[in-house]
Formats: C-alpha cells, sequence, structure tokens
C-alpha cells in the first residue's frame, strides 16, 4: 500500500499526542487501529475493491469524551468498465480527519457531535466538510445495547478541477445494537448510512447489518454486509466488508 498524505498525520498525531496524556493512566481509554476490506458490486458488471486503515486517538475535556479518527485508503475497480483492470491495480483512495464528542450520559442519554473533513487528494476532487449530530441511548438491563441515530451534513468546495459538481449531501444512520453475548452484538446502520444527494434529491438506502465480537479486551473482528434497497443515487448494489481492530 503507497503511504500517502493521511499516513504520515497517523504517525505525526500520535508522536505529538503519545507524550501529553490527557487521562490519568488508571483511567485512560485505549486507542485503537483497524484494517478494513471493503467488497462492493457497483452494477453493470463492476466491481470494487478498498482497504481502508483507521486510527483512533482518545481525547478528554471536561465532561467531553472526544475521539480524533484518521483514515487513508486504497481502491480499485475492476469489471465491465474496467476491461483493462483488475482486483490490485490499486490506486489512493479518500484520506479524512474525524472529530467525535459526546456529553456524558444523563439518564442512559448522551448527545453526539463532531467534524469530518476529506481532504483533496487521491479519488477526492474537491475538499468536504462534514459536521455531525446524534444521541445515543444505552438502556439498562435490556437485550439492546444501545440506539445511536445520527444525521451528517457534507458539504464540497474548492474543486481540483473545473466542472466538478460540489457535494451537498445528507448521511442518516439510524444505528441500534443488539448484545447476542457479552463479548458480541448485532450493529444494524453502523458502517453503512442512507444517503440524500441534494443537488438532485436522490435517495440510497441500504440495508446494513454487521457482527462485532471482542475476542477480549484488545482484540476485537467486525463482519458485515450492506444491501441497496433504494438505490435511486445508485452508489452500490451490495457491499461485504470486514474488519479486524487491536487497541492499545
Amino acid at each position: 500500500m503507497r503511504i500517502n498524505l493521511i499516513t504520515i498525520l497517523i504517525i505525526g498525531f500520535y508522536c505529538v499526542i503519545k507524550p501529553y496524556d490527557l487521562y490519568a493512566q488508571e483511567e485512560k481509554p485505549l486507542q485503537a487501529l483497524e484494517l478494513w476490506n471493503f467488497y462492493d458490486n457497483e452494477g453493470d458488471g463492476n466491481k470494487a475493491n478498498a482497504t481502508q486503515i483507521r486510527y483512533y486517538i482518545p481525547l478528554q475535556k471536561g465532561d467531553t469524551n472526544l475521539t480524533l479518527r484518521l483514515d487513508t485508503s486504497e481502491y480499485s475497480q475492476f469489471g465491465a468498465s474496467y476491461p483493462n483492470q483488475n482486483i490490485f491495480d490499486y490506486k489512493a483512495g479518500t484520506s479524512k480527519i474525524t472529530l467525535y464528542a459526546s456529553t456524558a450520559p444523563v439518564n442512559n442519554w448522551s448527545a453526539m457531535y463532531g467534524l469530518r473533513t476529506l481532504l483533496p487528494i487521491g479519488a477526492a476532487n474537491q475538499w468536504l466538510i462534514a459536521p455531525h449530530v446524534g444521541a445515543s441511548y444505552t438502556p439498562k438491563n435490556s437485550i439492546v445495547s444501545d440506539i445511536s441515530p445520527l444525521v451528517r451534513y457534507f458539504y464540497g468546495f474548492d474543486p481540483r478541477y473545473p466542472n466538478t459538481t460540489l457535494v451537498r449531501s445528507l448521511n442518516f444512520f439510524p444505528t441500534v445494537g443488539f448484545s447476542l453475548s457479552e463479548k458480541t452484538e448485532l450493529r444494524f446502520w453502523d458502517e453503512n448510512p442512507a444517503v440524500l444527494n441534494m443537488n438532485n434529491g436522490k435517495w440510497f438506502v441500504p440495508i446494513d447489518v454487521q457482527v462485532l465480537h471482542n475476542f477480549d479486551k484488545k482484540k476485537y473482528l467486525i463482519v458485515g454486509t450492506s444491501q441497496g434497497i433504494v438505490r435511486d443515487a445508485n452508489l452500490y448494489t451490495n457491499s461485504t466488508y470486514a474488519s479486524f481492530g487491536y487497541r492499545f
């Protein structure tokens, strides 16, 4: 995998933040590094394969929990529209920085908000900023682990190329999780949201389901699939994905 800007940022953030831990040692949450792979059926005989790295850095300010997430990815496209390409013809994907914030729970409810920035490199043809708001409810003594709806608005600007359509879209995550066991969860709409393209009013609505299994306090596995059921905005037909994560 090629090293791009976001990989350098991951190393840099780690070197800067590590010496200045904002938590007492006994209560400091763990950082996490995840390796993801997505295999998408785009329809009309076309496929896409993407590999992604995500790095989570926990922070805190007062009663607000903060998490900084850094992403980088590479992808390939192949099939009927790409006769000279195969699954191993990778090129630079998207690189993004996300800040998640959540308030301390009150009566099992907490507010969520934050901001994502997509850098205009690789597959991104413009700057994107994406604020989000949401809430999370964690009931006690229930098979439901959490109900965490979230809405994110994408706003594109400063395109790299002329005649680029600037992104205006809303992402809806009606996330809900179920505890299958002490170590395993079933989660819906945690990874792939419903999307409204505000430039043309078209929707893409998937059913997204994943299983999260914690092997122990540090290692975990996510396996999921997403099937488009409303595809006016045809992002993909179906997607299968998996991730291995390590907390440290």
